[in-house]
């Protein structure tokens, strides 16, 4: 850790200095090179007008080409050296940012009917207009989320999430993002969703990915398992990482007309199957089920029934969202007052989380206009606010 604040604070700055000055020598050369170069233009256009001097102006011609190409060489030289520069400093930055870590923020957002409609949609956003891709890409940068799980995205691809990793690569500069490839699963064709998760290869590290096809839920959920990269993370004793964990993607079941709620009854009643099954085949207990829920915990009556069934198990899972000693959310939308979405993990104490468990509120951080929440542009990118929590890469409760 010191050694790398000494590079970044005393040596960086010197080999920056230096190479900064070469770049500032080539680019010079290739002023000089260029304007040697008009003037032998020059020369030749006047030659050109007398006829008996076009042998000699050609020549004019061809130097000023040779002059042109050692400019152009130069200043090719100088680009490749300040590239150089600036991601060597992106490089340890990024190297100084893990070394200050010590969480994840893993996160979950239901983007509404994110396919192929949504790819080219504009929207207005920050006094501009970008796509919806675009401005997802911006409020995950923004937002700092290392992993999340992505709900709702439909159509024949995943071009709309691709695009997304796109976006946040060309703003770090490197081919840093990266996401999972699930199948488009579901009981019907108007059902069936992607249910991908982006993630930070900087930072965590994909060992698996899969789908739950033997649980009998209107979805199938999809996982992957995670590792983190620094080597600080990893235990002295075992040499193994501290917080290895498996995240799952999940969109369960809507609230059904009648008494009986048949769908989503059954969809909850699998939730702890989930975490049976991911901890006997990774043998694991670092599991985070996140995605959109379609049932509040905070509320009686079925939602009520339902989150409590999950409770009664033996598994111990803590929902994000569940108000109590420590309030978060009053609402996981962009209208109303419903908690849908919500992220729970096994374990029997809350050690693996770092006391911040939040709804990221992006209505009101990004779409102010004249000190208003513009909440029409704000729905149009979903109907659903994204839910994080930051956990610790240090402690394991186990």
């Amino acid at each position: 850790m010191r050694y790398l604040i000494f590079t970044i604070v005393f040596l960086l700055p010197v080999i920056c200095d230096t190479n900064i000055k070469e770049a500032e020598l080539l680019e010079n050369a290739a002023a000089n090179y260029t304007r040697m170069a008009e003037n032998h233009i020059a020369m030749a256009r006047v030659l050109e007008k007398r006829p008996r001097k076009a042998a000699v102006a050609q020549q004019h011609r061809k130097q000023a080409m040779k002059f042109l190409q050692r400019a152009q060489e130069n200043l090719d030289k100088a680009i490749v050296l300040r590239t150089g520069i600036l991601k060597k400093i992106q490089e340890n930055l990024v190297k100084l940012d893990a070394q200050k870590r010590n969480s994840v923020r893993i996160a979950s957002w239901n983007i509404q009917n994110f396919g192929e409609s949504k790819t080219n949609k504009i929207v207005p956003y920050k006094n501009k207009e970008y796509t919806i891709p675009e401005v997802v890409a911006d409020i995950i940068y923004s937002a700092k989320f290392d992993v999340i799980a992505i709900q709702e995205v439909e159509g024949d691809n995943l071009e709309s999430v691709e695009r997304v990793v796109e976006v946040l690569n060309m703003r770090v500069g490197e081919e840093a993002y990266r996401l999972t490839y699930p199948e488009k699963m579901g009981v019907s064709s108007n059902t069936a969703e992607f249910l991908p998760i982006v993630y930070d290869n900087r930072y965590v590290r994909l060992k698996t990915q899969g789908m739950l096809r033997d649980l009998e839920m209107q979805r199938p959920p999809h996982y992957a398992l995670f590792e983190l990269r620094d080597n600080k993370f990893k235990s002295p004793q075992t040499k193994k990482n501290i917080f290895d964990f498996c995240l799952v993607s999940v969109h369960l079941a809507p609230k059904a007309s009648g008494d009986k709620d048949i769908p989503r009854r059954n969809d909850f009643k699998n939730v702890p199957k989930i975490f049976r099954f991911l901890n006997k085949k990774f043998a694991i207990e670092d599991i985070i089920v996140a995605g959109d829920f379609n049932c509040d915990p905070n509320r009686r009556g079925i939602d009520g029934e339902l989150w409590a069934q999950i409770r009664k198990k033996k598994i111990v899972v803590h929902p994000i969202t569940l108000r109590g000693k420590q309030e978060i959310a009053t609402k996981t939308m962009t209208y109303g007052q419903r908690v849908n979405d919500n992220m729970i993990w096994m374990g029997n104490s809350e050690e693996d989380w770092a006391q911040t468990k939040e709804v990221y509120e992006y209505d009101k951080l990004h779409f102010q206009r004249d000190g208003k929440v513009d909440t029409t542009s704000a729905r149009v990118i979903s109907d659903h606010l994204p839910v994080w929590g930051k956990f610790y890469a240090t402690r394991d409760s186990r």
